[in-house]
């Protein structure tokens, strides 16, 4: 519950790690808009194609953090 997204993990040679986005870290906007949740983390990123750039803005160590992440297509498992 509350404002934001914590995340939890970053998968090495991913654009969140290209980003320098870091375990920990608090997801509180996408390209300005709020994030509520993990949901609302999802919902901001999942009309967007492999190759589009957003920027989030995190929460880190009580500072806020603008990352420009380039998205990518996900790896057949």
């Amino acid at each position: 519950g509350g404002q934001g997204a914590v995340i939890r993990s970053v998968e090495p040679e991913t654009p969140a790690a290209a980003a320098g986005v870091e375990a920990g870290d608090l997801v509180v906007a996408a390209d300005g808009a709020a994030i509520d949740g993990a949901t609302g983390l999802i919902a901001a990123i999942r009309d967007l194609e492999p190759g589009d750039s957003t920027t989030i803005t995190v929460v880190r160590d009580g500072e806020r953090i603008d990352l420009m992440v380039t998205l990518a297509e996900r790896p057949e498992d």
